[in-house]
């Protein structure tokens, strides 16, 4: 194992406006060119991810802004452990 340091990039933006597509090319890029990619989104597909974009899907319903927080730093937990820190 070694320890060489990456780059961390991260794409931000509105739903709609081609985040996806942008990264699809940047991540073929980087690899043509040997780069290792790994790709995620957040949130994420965890089980506080899936109720985040419940959320956004449907409405709060109940769901308070502490009890929605929650869930955005529940999800960030298990995306640093489970892909960034990895990575």
């Amino acid at each position: 194992m070694t320890n060489r340091s990456g780059t961390f990039i991260v794409v931000e933006g509105i739903d709609g406006m081609g985040k996806s597509t942008q990264i699809a090319r940047l991540a073929a890029y980087l690899e043509q060119r040997g780069h290792f990619v790994r790709r995620s989104r957040e949130p994420t597909d965890s089980e506080y991810g899936c109720e985040i974009r419940r959320i956004a899907r449907e409405g709060r319903d109940g769901v308070s802004l502490e009890q929605e927080l929650d869930l955005f730093l529940k999800d960030r937990e298990i995306d640093v452990r489970d892909n960034i820190l990895p990575a």
